[in-house]
């Protein structure tokens, strides 16, 4: 082993890990870690690893080495915090929703980062799947409160409470809600989730009127 293995190690996994090609990257950095005497290419290679098995959909995996970084005295608070929110999401994919709100509810505590907006969207949605509409509701208003410079969690959170009215009945509270999304975000992607849902909400008001209509006629058919 010469340093010119290790610098060659690090510039490889690098080149694998931008191009986004994670299996290669992981395979790169492993070996880097177990044969680096430098602590900042350890650190490299420990966030990597766990970043590029998330990536990959590998979330078991992804939680164990994220595990080793908050373990790692040597790894800064944000390395930790970036580890925790791995397993956090990890969880959340793997469906195991207390582990998940365990590691969110830690996070929710970075007032002002982007974590504690991220994490109290979450913490939210889980209660949403849980039907527990009245906890989702005031988590979103939490978020907004909060987090409010986070636009994109911000519009995420709103898109979640118009669930939520559609969950409780409320339609008109849902519209109003999807159009000021529509109206104030920027971003393509949630604005045309809110359109959609804005749509299909539209879509399901006319269906009930129909079926009210129907059940109308229909009785007055049986009085005559």
């Amino acid at each position: 082993y010469c340093s010119f293995t290790e610098t060659s190690l690090l510039k490889s996994a690098r080149i694998y890990y931008n191009a986004k090609n994670y299996p290669k990257a992981i395979e790169r950095y492993t070996e880097l870690e177990k044969v680096t005497q430098s602590v900042s290419n350890k650190q490299e290679a420990k966030r990597n690893i766990a970043n590029a098995q998330f990536n990959s959909e590998l979330y078991y995996e992804a939680i164990v080495s994220a595990q080793k970084i908050i373990d790692d005295a040597s790894m800064s608070p944000k390395d930790k915090n970036d580890a925790s929110a791995i397993i956090a999401r990890s969880a959340y994919q793997l469906n195991d929703m207390a582990k998940a709100q365990s590691e969110f509810s830690k996070l929710v505590k970075l007032k002002s980062s982007e974590l504690g907006a991220e994490a109290n969207y979450y913490l939210a949605l889980i209660q949403y799947n849980n039907a527990k509409y009245n906890e989702a509701e005031k988590l979103v208003f939490d978020l907004i409160n909060e987090f409010a410079s986070f636009e994109y969690w911000v519009a995420k959170s709103f898109i979640l409470l118009s669930d939520v009215y559609v969950a409780s009945g409320d339609y008109y509270q849902a519209k109003y809600t999807l159009q000021s999304v529509i109206d104030n975000y920027t971003g393509e992607d949630l604005v045309k989730e809110a359109s959609n849902k804005l749509n299909d909400i539209i879509t399901l008001e006319k269906q009930n009127e129909r079926q009210l209509d129907g059940a109308g006629e229909q009785i007055i058919d049986g009085n005559n």
